[in-house]
């Protein structure tokens, strides 16, 4: 299986269209159709019913969405824990020799 077909399901299921889809990840709707023909060769499943104007999840799309909705929520808590690990790494600590006395320090402290 393959993650960008996900994505690309994921991003159309939730745009409820190819075209809106394909604005969205800026690729050609085409693109997007093929992307998701392949995730349900994969599957062995239609995940989408297909018409002039029709965008309808199938029962089998319904529960990708799913699985869909809980694999992208957890890659974007790990972001957001990683992220967090980042911020804390890029804070700057300053040393003062003993040459410092308590007084200046408390003074540099409250600016």
């Amino acid at each position: 299986m393959n993650y960008l077909h996900l994505y690309y399901f994921w991003t159309a299921a939730q745009e409820k269209g190819f075209l809106k889809a394909a604005k969205k990840l800026a690729v050609s709707r085409s693109t997007v159709s093929t992307q998701i023909r392949l995730l349900e060769e994969d599957l062995g499943r239609s995940l989408i019913t297909r018409g002039p104007h029709q965008f309808e999840l199938t029962p089998d799309g319904q529960k990708a969405y799913a699985a869909c909705e809980a694999i992208f929520s957890t890659g974007r808590d790990l972001v957001r824990e990683f992220a967090t690990g980042v911020e804390a790494r890029r804070r700057v600590r300053i040393g003062f020799d003993g040459s410092v006395s308590s007084t200046e320090l408390l003074q540099v402290q409250e600016k």
